[in-house]
């Protein structure tokens, strides 16, 4: 039996040809080439050939410890070959002073330019006594001499006093203040602390020392000087003043007023 179909004649095939039900392939009638090679196809993935970048980089690890530090780093086509390390010194961290600077251990070991208290004597205070029949007081003080001071007299000996107010007096203006021990204290106030006395409100409670006018006093003055200047045919001027202090002035010219000035 034949492995295949021959036919006499060409056919032509519009839509597919399927056996038991399953569709031919598009290479089922052609002679494509099943690649066998990777170099029979197009490098899409752009995996490294032995055209490209063929450098390994390294997989040696690096380890720093204390003042270590990474000092360069190898690169060959953008890939790591290798590294190196050094230490760290002051110098790189910009100190310019002396290189045992950090070897420091004991503060001795540098200039004491602030000043602090290296080395003090425990002086203080310890004691302090009276004699009552020198007057002198004497403070005792550790590590330093004694300092000794005379108060010639200046304490009281004996029981002190006992002060207390035991009586108020009055004489006339005079208050008397009596204090057992001690001397009376006494102070004298003005006439007019201990009585009654009327504060004048009004001017009319007062006399008038100054011999101030009433309004119908000056009213009268200068209607009498006016009458008497009208009846002699008075020509002149009069100055005066009325009872609030305003002036005036008045001309009169053959007894007849022809001018008055003020009053405002």
């Amino acid at each position: 039996m034949a492995s295949y179909i021959e036919f006499k004649e060409p056919i032509s095939v519009t839509t597919d040809i399927k056996v038991d039900g399953t569709s031919l392939g598009s290479n089922a009638f052609n002679s494509t080439t099943i690649p066998t090679n990777n170099n029979q196809l197009t490098n899409g993935a752009g995996y490294v050939t032995s055209s490209g970048n063929t450098v390994i980089g390294t997989n040696s690890n690096i380890s720093l410890t204390g003042a270590e530090v990474v000092n360069s780093i190898i690169l060959s086509s953008g890939v790591v070959t290798g590294f190196n390390k050094r230490t760290l010194t002051l110098g790189n961290l910009g100190f310019t002073g002396d290189s045992n600077a950090n070897y420091i251990t004991n503060n001795n070991q540098l200039t004491n330019g602030a000043g602090y208290i290296t080395s003090f004597t425990n002086n203080y205070l310890n004691g302090l006594s009276f004699d009552t029949k020198s007057g002198e007081l004497v403070a005792t003080r550790q590590g330093l001499s004694d300092v000794k001071v005379n108060l010639d007299g200046r304490y009281y000996q004996g029981t002190p006093p006992n002060y207390y107010l035991n009586g108020i007096s009055k004489s006339g203006n005079t208050i008397t203040w009596s204090v057992n021990g001690a001397t009376n204290q006494s102070y004298t106030f003005g006439s007019n602390a201990f009585n009654s006395t009327t504060i004048p409100t009004n001017n009319n409670q007062i006399t008038n020392g100054a011999g101030y006018q009433t309004s119908s006093q000056v009213t009268s003055t200068v209607n009498n000087a006016i009458s008497q200047a009208f009846s002699n045919g008075y020509s002149g001027v009069i100055e005066l003043c009325d009872c609030r202090g305003v002036p005036y002035r008045i001309t009169i010219q053959d007894g007849l007023i022809i001018d008055v000035e003020g009053g405002k």
